[in-house]
């Protein structure tokens, strides 16, 4: 256990590094903006990242590990619980002082902190502002509280006292994101399955967890409801709401992004090793695990056949999963699978983190995702300079009143208003795009008065010119302004354009536009 903890510190050390020196994400810039207004809820998500970034905040400011450094001190929990789990379950009765083999309980806490490190999905889930963050941690929470209930005695006040921890630290996970609720569903299961863990059912703790949870998550629920649930409406309609054409190809996409996500061989190893624990049904504590792992993602195996899934969705199934083959009794030649798996994984990881912060890889920059951190500063300098010019120059005397920012999504936005620095938060116009977050904040319409002018950043494609047409009708008068280049670091090579725009003399409200949602 304690080469465990010294490998999760410095791997919480390596990851404060990098949190450091990254730029913020789209995304993560969007979760900042919520931090700003708190909130018992939000739109796309519930709020617990929020309070994730929110709590960095005071301590080191607005910058980029101020914004990541509890995502990052979660994760170096989220390792530990992963580990103390593993621990406990690997320790079968049989050798040592107070029953419990010593020795496969300490193999067993390395090897699931060495699964998490060399999984792609911990290089960016453990790191990384967002919900993935909140949720793995609170997920490993629970299911470390959730594996002493299941190892007392029912009914007894130990028992109780850890299904109560049990539930808060599930009330927890249902306030990162909402998929958490498959968890407890796949415990369901398992306990209608196995005859041991259905005599549960007739002791106190497991509705007692059950109701300390939906307590812990009810501010949440408030919040939908005095907002035409408005948060649940959407992830619904985002997971299950269908409109994909292409069900064969949408699942085969998906089960690639989890091989890349896990890493070929350890994704593998984690379904063999889950296969293997549902067929040991005499070892119940596994079971619950390898149950819930498999419904999580035999579910969003079924969403694939009626839309996109993100690869990071089925996130939480790695969860059970890193334990359950962290515990399995491994041959010597599945433990040559295992070291070549995580060899590459840790492969994996190492380009990821060298990617992020110097491109090494021949990538073009406009297929990297780890080129959309950069550009964001050079975008807002040019939008300040149009502001200003836009204030000083007399030939634009149009301009009556304020010169205010947009965009017309809700990314850009949030990063322009973190890069501009002392700048007034910029608007998502939500013209012809997916509804926001913003969508509850005031918006231009709301805080403009006649003769103010406005600098939209317009993603380029189909559409700008009709989308910027429209908008133009509230003003007097409009133009194009200039294109500008978002570059990757080190190369400088383009990976996205944004056309900016110019509105002069704030006249009035615009109309509601629909062209084609992202």
């Amino acid at each position: 256990m304690r080469k465990a903890l010294l490998l999760l510190a410095v791997a919480g050390a390596v990851r404060l590094v990098v949190g450091a020196v990254v730029p913020l994400f789209e995304d993560e810039a969007y979760y900042w903006v919520w931090a700003l207004n708190p909130s018992l809820g939000y739109f796309d998500h519930p709020p617990a990242i929020a309070w994730l970034v929110g709590a960095g905040l005071p301590l080191l400011g607005d910058s980029y590990l101020g914004v990541r450094l509890f995502s990052i001190l979660g994760g170096v929990v989220t390792t530990g619980a992963l580990a103390y789990t593993a621990w406990r379950i690997g320790a079968t009765p049989a050798a040592g002082e107070d029953g419990r083999d010593a020795a496969a309980a300490n193999r067993s806490a390395w090897r699931a902190s060495l699964l998490i490190l060399a999984l792609p999905l911990g290089a960016a889930g453990l790191l990384l502002a967002t919900p993935d963050a909140a949720l793995l941690l609170t997920l490993a929470l629970t299911m470390a509280a959730l594996d002493r209930a299941l190892e007392s005695d029912p009914g007894s006040r130990q028992d109780l006292g850890w299904w109560v921890i049990t539930g808060i630290a599930l009330g927890l996970a249902f306030t990162a994101k909402y998929t958490a609720v498959l968890f407890p569903f796949g415990v369901t299961v398992a306990f209608l399955a196995h005859p041991d863990l259905r005599r549960r059912f007739l002791t106190l703790g497991p509705w007692l967890a059950s109701v300390v949870a939906l307590l812990v998550f009810s501010p949440v629920v408030l919040w939908n409801a005095q907002n035409d649930w408005a948060s649940f409406a959407f992830q619904l309609g985002h997971g299950l709401g269908g409109g994909g054409s292409r069900p064969f190809a949408q699942v085969t996409e998906m089960l690639g992004g989890q091989v890349g996500l896990a890493s070929p061989i350890l994704f593998f190893m984690m379904a063999w090793a889950t296969w293997r624990a549902l067929r040991q049904r005499g070892e119940p504590r596994r079971f619950v695990l390898a149950v819930a792992a498999t419904v999580i993602f035999g579910f969003f195996l079924f969403t694939a056949t009626r839309d996109r899934v993100e690869a990071n969705w089925p996130a939480l199934a790695y969860v059970p999963a890193i334990v359950l083959l962290a515990t399995q009794p491994l041959t010597s030649r599945g433990r040559r699978w295992y070291d070549w798996g995580l060899g590459v994984g840790f492969a994996f990881v190492l380009l990821m983190n060298v990617q992020a912060l110097y491109p090494v890889l021949p990538i073009p920059a406009r297929n990297d995702p780890l080129a959309e951190a950069y550009g964001w500063d050079a975008l807002a300098a040019a939008v300040d300079r149009e502001t200003d010019q836009m204030l000083g120059d007399a030939a634009t005397s149009a301009c009556t009143g304020r010169v205010w920012a947009a965009a017309n999504n809700y990314q850009d936005p949030s990063l322009l208003t973190f890069h501009r620095a002392g700048r007034e938060r910029h608007f998502d116009l939500q013209l012809a795009r997916r509804p926001s977050q913003y969508r509850f904040w005031d918006g231009f319409t709301d805080l403009a008065s006649p003769g103010d002018c406005l600098v939209v950043v317009f993603r380029t494609g189909s559409g700008l010119d009709l989308v910027a047409q429209h908008l133009g009708a509230g003003f007097s008068r409009w133009e194009m302004g200039p294109l500008e280049v978002l570059r990757r670091n080190g190369t400088g090579e383009a990976w996205e354009d944004r056309q900016i725009v110019r509105y002069y003399g704030w006249t009035g409200a615009v109309e509601p536009f629909t062209l084609a949602p992202d």
